[in-house]
């Protein structure tokens, strides 16, 4: 009974991380209402700059991401996950005093989801360590709560901002006062709700039930567990590595190589629509939809939604080539990108076609992770999953200085549907599989 109970705690404190973690996803619900606070204090200031912090919560959240299980094994899971908890929703906190648009940049784009970045991983982590024949489930239901975090914190701070469902001004893309003032309050009562989540998550913390390290006894062992904590168990027919392929051996190997430019390239393509949609479903939505409760349930159901791709392409990964899942996701852009501006005034249709792009742009990250492990191997496979998370920090860049300079919409749709295009044209032919690093040649992909 007892052990019982502290499984029950372990899992508890697991699913409260990746709550307060959905705070990545939080930018896309509220970044008009910041937009419309930050205006009366930065006359100049337009909806675009704002929407550039989504490069910075991307940069910052990869970042964290690729160092934190680092730190933890280094200096403890639970001291980790105390101290950049707090620490993140105290940089949510300050971001409510922030009336400067660099400074709000900083605090709440930069320091919040960095930290958050740092305990990301460690739920996947300490999930494994509970779960270790249940991996993939361990790592679906995690997903799922992620994508719970998203639908509670954007309905929290629709309710603490703006309850009564007022429209926009006019004419314009901001919210009156009476709406724009209440974004400080609603920060503070948030960053309140973040640290209580911390704290429940390292009250819940089961020592007993992991074998702590205070160093990286085990760099292997390290990395084998930030690799399932991304991509969970990849051992099947299609994945499997022949004893004849050598596997790469060191990070400079790895780097300076043709199959790291493919793989960032591919991962770029796979993430760009899905990102210019996250960013800007809302400024765009807002042009023939005006209850903002609509919205803001549209970007709730589709973070959801997010959450669950996990659990419905993983099963399909266990059966299929990755690089066919590639193609399907890529095709999809394709498909949504060319349709979108000619169903966007139906507001059923926006909101399946929203949901659905980002439910596919979920999917990316249970079929990169493993595209990088069979193309490095094990050994570095695992220690170079994080860096490919800036590629979609690239994806969120782009996005931002090309929406800087182009303004129509049908422009936008249609340029990303092509580049979906010349990434499916990419993927088709330098998808890589197994690589034999002894000649630094990629085996065919008929061979696979």
């Amino acid at each position: 009974m007892q052990k019982k109970i502290e499984y029950i705690l372990g899992s508890i404190s697991c699913a409260v991380i990746i709550l307060l973690c959905s705070d990545f996803k939080v930018w896309s619900i509220i970044n008009t209402y910041a937009y419309s606070y930050l205006r009366q204090f930065n006359n100049s200031l337009q909806m675009n700059d704002v929407n550039g912090i989504f490069f910075w919560i991307s940069f910052a959240t990869s970042t964290g991401i690729q160092s934190g299980l680092y730190f933890a094994y280094k200096f403890g899971f639970r001291r980790m996950l105390m101290m950049n908890g707090l620490i993140c929703s105290l940089f949510v906190f300050c971001s409510s005093f922030c009336t400067n648009f660099y400074a709000f940049t900083f605090t709440f784009g930069v320091g919040n989801v960095f930290f958050g970045g740092l305990i990301y991983l460690i739920a996947f982590d300490r999930a494994y360590k509970i779960f270790p024949n249940h991996k993939e489930i361990s790592c679906g239901l995690l997903n799922v709560m992620f994508g719970v975090g998203i639908l509670g914190q954007g309905e929290l701070y629709f309710l603490l901002i703006n309850k009564d469902d007022i429209p926009l001004v006019d004419d314009q893309d901001y919210y009156p006062s009476s709406v724009a003032d209440n974004l400080p309050w609603a920060l503070r009562y948030a960053s309140i709700v973040y640290a209580s989540l911390v704290i429940i998550s390292v009250i819940c913390y089961r020592p007993s039930l992991f074998q702590e390290y205070t160093s990286l006894v085990s760099t292997d062992s390290t990395n084998d567990n930030k690799q399932s904590a991304i991509s969970g168990d990849v051992s099947n027919g299609y994945q499997s590595f022949n004893e004849e392929y050598e596997e790469c051996q060191t990070y400079k190997q790895a780097f300076f190589s043709y199959t790291f430019l493919q793989i960032f390239c591919i991962v770029f393509f796979l993430g760009s629509f899905g990102t210019m949609i996250i960013g800007n479903y809302r400024p765009y939505g807002q042009q023939f939809i005006s209850s903002d409760s609509y919205l803001t349930l549209i970007g709730t159901i589709s973070g959801l939604l997010n959450g669950f791709s996990g659990i419905a392409w993983g099963p399909i990964l266990k059966k299929i080539n990755y690089r066919f899942l590639i193609y399907t996701f890529l095709i999809i852009n394709v498909i949504m990108a060319f349709l979108y501006p000619t169903i966007s005034n139906n507001s059923t249709l926006f909101f399946f076609f929203t949901a659905f792009s980002i439910f596919n742009y979920g999917g990316i990250y249970c079929v990169f992770p493993i595209m990088v492990l069979n193309a490095f191997g094990n050994k570095m496979g695992s220690k170079m999953i994080g860096h490919f998370f800036q590629a979609i920090t690239l994806c969120s860049l782009f996005q931002y200085i090309f929406l800087m300079f182009v303004k129509d919409w049908n422009i936008i749709f249609y340029t990303y549907g092509s580049m979906s295009i010349l990434g499916l044209v990419i993927a088709y032919f330098f998808t890589p599989q197994k690589v034999n690093w002894k000649t630094k040649k990629p085996s065919s992909i008929l061979e696979s």
